[in-house]
């Protein structure tokens, strides 16, 4: 868990008057999630007397080195009348979207000073990838999860993803299968300096709401029982249980993916899914606005698995 240093993130009153603190907006950063991590900042007058808490003239030291664009970071930002003359007993809060000065797994200082404030400090640390499985979507009854690796198939040019749908109900849960755009599918793959997307790129397809003839025949298919997964059956997941597939990214690649040099491989997933429960449907999906959540890391070389013999193909 990342630790903060109390006694330097939390100031007490000093000769330079105001008090500031720094904090995280995130409890445990990784390196999949601290780019979106956001630092929060505090600058408290406990005089008599409004002061200029002049931001401008206040600095970042990001693990001991000097953050040169600090003057141009506390510049900016939405603000009122307090950023330049803070009354006596008033607080400003702000937080900027930092989090990529930390993008290195480990541990981490970040120090700020000014003028008007005694420098304050916290230490974290940034978790390595890790996890053998990297959720993509969530709906009240499932979670869609992707192993951090991938397979080869005989005859095959192209890699395969695997895919475990997990249901979370105490009752059992369906979906239609057959068609690889009714599932979660492999929709771009990428090689990273980091465990993110540099540059997005990605053509999607739109997700339609199903349709309430659509809907009627999911409850309908539900209710006869049927178990088998082919195209436009249902497969059912017990109370509690989960179930695997494998598909593939149906653009070749597969020698391409070995052979990537940079640290990791990004494979990009997509879909929505629709569930039924024998009263209601759920739909788990990557929202059409999102660019993050469907991203899977894989640390490299990657060495492609061989897909086991009872595998359930998309």
């Amino acid at each position: 868990m990342s630790k903060q240093v109390k006694d330097q993130a939390d100031n007490s009153p000093s000769a330079k008057g105001l008090v500031a603190k720094i904090g995280l907006s995130q409890s445990d950063p990784t390196v999949e999630t601290v780019p979106e991590m956001f630092v929060k900042f505090s600058l408290k007058n406990p005089g008599k007397v409004s002061v200029d808490p002049v931001l401008t003239q206040t600095e970042l030291v990001i693990d001991g080195k000097p953050f040169e664009q600090s003057a141009q970071l506390f510049g900016n930002g939405p603000r009122d009348a307090r950023f330049s003359s803070l009354p006596a007993g008033d607080t400003i809060d702000f937080s900027y979207a930092i989090g990529y000065c930390f993008r290195k797994a480990g541990e981490h200082t970040l120090l700020w000073r000014g003028p008007g404030f005694e420098p304050v400090q916290i230490k974290f640390r940034v978790a390595p990838l890790s996890g053998q499985w990297k959720e993509v979507a969530r709906c009240p009854c499932a979670t869609v999860v992707v192993e951090r690796a991938l397979y080869r198939k005989e005859g095959s040019k192209d890699f395969f993803v695997h895919v475990r749908i997990e249901n979370l109900l105490k009752r059992p849960i369906g979906f239609l299968a057959g068609d690889r755009y009714q599932v979660f599918y492999p929709n771009q793959w990428a090689d990273s300096e980091l465990p993110r997307r540099q540059v997005i790129s990605e053509m999607r397809r739109l997700q339609k709401e199903l349709s309430t003839v659509e809907r009627q025949k999911l409850l309908s298919i539900f209710a006869s029982g049927v178990r088998e997964a082919r195209s436009n059956h249902l497969v059912r997941i017990p109370a509690g249980n989960d179930f695997d597939y494998f598909i593939s990214f149906n653009a070749g690649g597969r020698d391409r993916v070995e052979a990537v040099k940079l640290p990791y491989l990004i494979v990009v997933m997509d879909g929505a899914m629709d569930f039924c429960d024998g009263k209601d449907l759920y739909r788990a999906s990557r929202e059409m606005n999102d660019s993050n959540n469907g991203e899977v890391a894989l640390l490299t070389p990657v060495k492609l698995r061989v897909m086991p013999a009872d595998a359930v193909l998309f």
